[in-house]
C-alpha cells in the first residue's frame, strides 16, 4: 500500500479505534483549539521507529440526538481526510507518531441544523498546521 496512492483516505489503521488509546489521549494529551474556536483536538506525540499517524473523533452527548452527532463525526472525519496531507508531510521527515482526537468544542452545540463541510474545515486545517507548527520548535529544540 503506497502512500501516495492512499492519499485521501482514511483507513482503520490510520483511525485511532482503542478505548485505551482514548484514555491514555484524554488523560495527558495536548488540548489546541481551532482559530475560529469550531473544534477542538487533543493529541499525543511519541517517539518511535515508524511513524504513524493516527485519528480518532469523539463527539459529546451534549451536541444532540445521535442523528446530529454522526453527522457531526462525518464532518469532522471528511474534514481531516482533506487536509491529513498536512501532518503526513511533516511527520513522514521526522521518527514520530501521533494520535489525535477531534471533538466540536463544547461551547458549540451545534445547534445550527444547517450543518455542512465548511463548518468544521476551516477549524481542522487550523488545528493541523498549530501541531505541525508546535512540533517543529520541539524538532529544533532536541536538535
Amino acid at each position: 500500500m503506497n502512500r501516495e496512492t492512499k492519499k485521501f483516505s482514511l483507513s482503520k489503521i490510520e483511525r485511532v479505534t482503542s478505548r485505551n488509546d482514548f484514555k491514555e489521549i484524554f488523560g495527558s494529551g495536548i488540548r489546541v483549539f481551532s482559530d475560529d474556536r469550531r473544534v477542538r483536538a487533543l493529541y499525543i506525540v511519541s517517539n518511535e521507529q515508524i511513524y504513524s499517524i493516527k485519528a480518532g473523533f469523539a463527539v459529546s452527548k451534549k451536541s444532540g440526538s445521535a442523528v446530529k452527532r454522526n453527522r457531526i463525526k462525518r464532518l469532522l472525519k471528511e474534514s481531516y481526510r482533506l487536509n491529513k496531507s498536512i501532518l503526513y508531510e511533516f511527520f513522514q521527515n521526522s521518527q514520530k507518531s501521533i494520535k489525535i482526537i477531534f471533538s466540536p468544542a463544547p461551547f458549540y452545540p451545534s445547534k445550527d441544523s444547517r450543518l455542512n463541510l465548511d463548518f468544521y474545515l476551516h477549524g481542522v486545517k487550523s488545528i493541523l498546521h498549530k501541531i505541525v507548527t508546535l512540533n517543529s520548535g520541539i524538532n529544533k529544540i532536541d536538535e
